[in-house]
């Protein structure tokens, strides 16, 4: 069965521009006129207002107004004569009408649409994936931005119990009126974001006041072919800033064909059930003495998944009597690697329109051979487990009950447990049929919407026309979600398996009060860099550049990597990325590592190991026209060299990311970060700890670095412990004063060994005395870690070695639990896998 397209002509839009055009004049503004202080003074925007006064849900689930007179289609009109307006106006970025739509056969009947531009012309999302709550931030794309002409009308309640329509309205400032908007890269016909209170900029997360006002939207439109949805964040929201969207489909979703199974009722008259035979389980609220007893269950609902960092979508359908909520987990999977390959190659982010069956599809092949089997497929990953959501569950629960007054209790009888209700509707025919009968009366009721009078008089919704459609093209696929954050007690070593989940709550045993207990690695959660854009360095040379913030998300980040390692099937968020590796020293350890975290990602590897002899290095050629020629070939180049400096040297010449992976005596910035990631994972903290550095400090590339990023903690003590012929340098040391750092030399290994939490043994290089063989054989051997050693040392402490090593440390140590040096090396594979990830993906 085909939808019929309803076909308008549409052009590119001269409003969507960034800037004004050069040479432009303007009276006032900016030249966008857009919503800011710069182009709002004297600006009008028609009025709906609405009464919201409580409705009556009567029993059978249709809503009405005390008052039993003939419904009112005065939004629906509105809104659908405005949306009109501004197609013939041009404000939209393609033909939404333009692209094939078809009901795939089958049982439940999901709606395919080939849409292959929009991807790559609707707005960015500008903020980090992972956390479902994160500030607002003003810098970012927001609807303050939008141009006036994009906005519709103002949506506020009615202070005088009728529903009004108010043409030239100006726009309350100081109020900050809720507006309907167009979506300029739309979905289908009359598609339009519902921006709550718009001046306050609220972040993208539910209130109850917010959630109310999106149900009285529907309620008021009373077309049940217009629906409205919420994605948060961590569920393909694509702004943080709070809105809703709505469009019309006239055809059943799938979702609402699906059958559902009574779990309880409120007091309220709430009745909540299970989904049933639908690949994503979730919830269903309908019913309710009033609209607000309905909106308070299901905010409540949606305020206690963000509050436990849970992804979740609501479907608003049938005119406002039935929510479907859908907790998610897709974004978890795509993090640890468990989402196919074949599913990524669609490029299709469930969403809450994809949830609820509409299939936005972006590929030509995808769109031929969409099939309910492949739309299940896709949905069924979305999808949490029946255990998962059954613990998602309890925690609503007990928020719901926890929100009722004391009188009001939830009630619950075997029969209602066993009650399975089926679809309203099984076709668009019945949808069209019902259109008036369950409608609310808006006598007593008033909405205040703003438009052109124009348009509004002479526009009239024809309940026949259907949804337009929007096209998408191939893409290079840049959506990744894993900076993934979560409330964590610190990691204890009798608990070395234990790991944090990526959404807590969504794995794990979830808490009311503190969201998901699981023993990992504490981190700050409030980062000082942009979030949600490329990674703030561009390239890792030294360990300086890393403040504590970024230190933060670079171990968050690597928590996960450490999932996706532990997964069989690796990850392919790197897939088409290549890395080439410029050695020019001698390594196995940080080359095999570099290599193995890209592929484990996805990426492939370009390699040289011994470029100072086996590269154009040998025939004299510079390392800036070596770093030219790679970068060529190549998306990052992870380089060590014999010279203090040169990976500096390559990252002003490349135009791609440089990784320093040593550099002579200089730095090797990645084992400092995983010299810290560990000694937070065994010790717990990084503030207040103790710190012995023994061996060659002089020429020890990693103890400069990692004394570096300790002077990033709180009151840290460094003790040096060295020969004198391979002292810690004055720049280290001045740099440490600096800071505030406390430091102390010490030539009593076994003194300092007893105060310090970690051991950081480190070998005598012989490489770097060139000629002087005496020296390094006096400085050879002197500091040695033994079970002597281990026997002075605490019981929480540690023994740390950069690797590889020689006799200094003696080999029955290796079984001590204190022994750390090779979960050291392995952890330096998970924060090489983060560091890849971020320079190349970003957060």
């Amino acid at each position: 069965m085909m939808l019929r397209i309803k076909r308008v002509p549409t052009v590119v839009s001269n409003y969507q521009k960034e800037e004004a055009e050069e040479g432009a004049s303007h009276a006032v503004g900016c030249g966008r006129n857009c919503l800011r202080s710069c182009c709002l003074p004297g600006a009008k925007l028609p009025l709906y207002a609405f009464n919201n006064a409580s409705k009556v849900v009567c029993e059978k689930g249709s809503v009405s107004s005390e008052n039993d007179e003939p419904p009112v289609d005065l939004l629906d009109s509105l809104l659908l004569a405005e949306w009109e307006d501004r197609v013939q106006r041009g404000l939209f970025r393609y033909d939404v009408t333009a692209c094939e739509t078809k009901v795939i056969p089958g049982k439940y009947g999901f709606i395919a649409q080939l849409n292959e531009g929009r991807h790559l012309k609707k707005r960015p999302t500008e903020f980090r994936v992972d956390k479902v709550l994160q500030p607002f931030d003003e810098n970012k794309f927001n609807f303050t931005k939008v141009g006036q002409e994009e906005l519709l009308f103002q949506f506020e309640p009615s202070k005088d119990n009728d529903v009004k329509f108010i043409p030239n309205a100006p726009i309350d400032v100081k109020n900050s009126p809720s507006v309907v908007a167009i979506n300029v890269s739309p979905i289908e016909y009359g598609h339009v974001l519902l921006i709550p209170r718009i001046f306050e900029c609220l972040p993208q997360r539910i209130d109850r006041e917010s959630f109310l006002l999106a149900l009285y939207m529907a309620v008021e439109a009373g077309n049940p072919y217009f629906r409205l949805g919420y994605n948060s964040l961590g569920a393909f929201a694509t702004i943080n800033h709070l809105h809703f969207q709505a469009y019309y489909l006239a055809t059943p979703f799938p979702i609402e064909r699906a059958p559902s199974k009574k779990i309880i009722t409120t007091s309220g008259g709430v009745k909540i059930s299970d989904i049933l035979n639908y690949p994503v389980r979730g919830l269903v609220f309908e019913g309710g003495n009033t609209l607000e007893d309905l909106s308070n269950v299901v905010s409540d609902s949606c305020i206690c998944l963000q509050e436990n960092n849970i992804p979740y979508n609501v479907l608003i359908a049938d005119s406002g009597k039935r929510v479907f909520l859908f907790p998610q987990c897709y974004a978890e999977k795509q993090a640890l690697g468990e989402v196919s390959s074949e599913l990524l190659d669609t490029q299709v982010n469930p969403a809450v329109w994809e949830i609820s069956g509409h299939m936005v599809l972006k590929r030509k092949e995808d769109y031929e051979e969409a099939s309910e089997e492949n739309a299940w497929r896709l949905l069924a990953e979305v999808s949490l487990s029946e255990a998962r959501l059954q613990e998602v569950k309890e925690l609503i629960f007990e928020t719901i009950c926890c929100n009722l007054e004391e009188n009001k209790v939830v009630t619950k009888t075997p029969a209602e447990e066993s009650t399975v209700t089926t679809p309203s509707h099984e076709d668009a025919d019945a949808i069209k049929g019902s259109h008036h009968s369950d409608r609310i009366s808006n006598k007593g009721g008033s909405i205040d919407l703003m438009a052109s009078a124009s348009t509004f008089s002479t526009w009239a919704f024809n309940g026949g026309v259907l949804v337009p459609k929007v096209s998408r093209k191939n893409s290079e696929f840049t959506c990744n979600y894993l900076n993934c954050c979560v409330k964590r007690t610190p990691f204890t070593p009798t608990s070395p398996s234990a790991h944090a989940c990526v959404f807590p709550g969504v794995r794990g045993k979830l808490s009311p009060k503190s969201g998901l207990q699981c023993k990992a690695l504490g981190v700050d959660t409030k980062h000082s860099f942009s979030l949600g854009n490329k990674f703030q360095l561009e390239d890792v040379i030294e360990a300086q550049q890393f403040d504590r913030d970024t230190l933060s998300a670079i171990f968050e980040v690597a928590l996960e990597m450490e999932k996706i390692e532990k997964n069989s099937a690796g990850s392919q968020i790197l897939k088409g990325y290549l890395m080439a590796t410029l050695f020019y020293e001698p390594s196995t350890r940080t080359r095999l590592s570099f290599e193995s975290a890209m592929k484990r990602l996805g990426g492939e590897v370009l390699t040289t190991e011994n470029a100072r002899e086996f590269s154009s290095a040998a025939k004299g050629e510079t390392l800036e026209d070596t770093i030219r020629t790679v970068e060529g070939y190549s998306d990052i180049i992870v380089m060590r060299h014999f010279e203090s400096g040169a990976a500096r040297r390559a990252a002003k010449t490349a135009s791609i990311p440089i990784i320093n992976a040593g550099d002579g005596p200089g730095q090797h910035p990645t084992q400092a970060l995983l010299d810290v990631y560990t000694i937070q994972r065994e010790i717990g903290k990084l503030d207040g700890i103790k710190v012995g550095l023994v061996g060659d400090l002089a020429y020890g590339r990693t103890v400069r670095s990692l004394a570096y990023l300790l002077a990033k903690y709180k009151d840290v003590k460094i003790y040096f412990v060295s020969p004198d012929v391979v002292k810690m340098k004055d720049d280290i040391k001045d740099y440490l004063t600096s800071r505030g750092v406390e430091w102390e030399e010490s030539a009593d290994l076994l003194e300092v060994a007893s105060k310090c939490d970690v051991v950081y043994q480190t070998r005598i290089q012989r490489e770097r005395f060139g000629e002087r063989i005496d020296l390094y054989e006096a400085a050879r051997g002197k500091y040695i870690v033994n079970l002597d050693v281990l026997n002075v040392m605490q019981k929480h402490a540690v023994v740390m070695h950069p690797l590889p090593r020689l006799d200094e440390i003696t080999v029955d140590v290796d079984v001590d639990p204190r022994a750390a040096y090779f979960r050291q090396a392995k952890n330096g594979l998970y924060i090489r896998m983060a560091v890849l990830k971020l320079l190349l993906l970003g957060w």
